[in-house]
């Protein structure tokens, strides 16, 4: 490429030299990989591309700056507006930014309907596959009242008596009622049944609804 001053112009199909630098649409920049060029001439900048694949500029006091320092290809966060990239390591590791955020991806509600509940009901309501941790439980009736626990039991066992998950029974009214004391924190194995157990019941409620809330580990 010739030299140009303030009254030349350079032109070819997608390139404009007019004192500044315009590129076409798809026109890409293409440096050839070198050494370090001299140091330029005062009040010059040089720009070029050495063997590590990275580009450089190089000032007229001989200052050499990699222009690519600081830029990475791949973010582990929302990297664009409306969009971007969220790698696979930091879902699957529950590194997200937020630490609320990563808590509340995987937290899991479940919510179960009873009807016409009784003091003798005793059955299995849910599987857990991975270890996880209780962070609520939640009930509410139609009228009366409703006492329960929900207990571990073994893998191949649901039908024998297990170990309760709350610290005491939680009595489920028309108005709600919730809990987070939980026993050896709320922690479960993986592959547990979690079994519904009733313990009493009054004023003849007809319907039942239990909320399940925790995280897996």
């Amino acid at each position: 490429m010739p030299v140009t001053n303030n009254s030349d112009s350079l032109r070819t199909r997608n390139l404009a030299v007019d004192d500044a630098l315009t590129l076409g649409d798809d026109t890409p920049l293409s440096f050839q990989e070198m050494i370090a060029p001299p140091t330029p001439p005062s009040g010059s900048v040089v720009i070029y591309a050495k063997s590590d694949g990275k580009l450089y500029a190089k000032d007229d006091t001989g200052a050499e700056t990699d222009l690519t320092a600081g830029v990475t290809a791949v973010h582990t966060h929302q990297d664009a507006a409306n969009g971007g990239l969220l790698d696979t390591a930091a879902i699957g590791s529950g590194t997200l930014a937020s630490a609320r955020l990563a808590a509340k991806h995987r937290t899991i509600t479940k919510i179960f309907y009873i009807e016409d509940p009784l003091a003798s009901d005793s059955f299995p309501i849910a599987f857990v596959a991975d270890n996880v941790t209780f962070v609520q439980v939640r009930a509410i009736t139609n009228v009366g009242t409703v006492d329960f626990n929900i207990q571990r039991r073994s893998t191949n066992t649901p039908d024998v008596a297990g170990t309760d998950i709350l610290s005491a029974d939680l009595q489920a009214t028309a108005a709600s009622a919730a809990t987070t004391s939980f026993a050896s924190s709320g922690s479960v194995a993986a592959e547990q049944w979690l079994n519904y157990n009733a313990s009493a019941i009054a004023s003849a409620p007809t319907k039942l609804w239990i909320v399940l809330e925790y995280t897996i580990d």
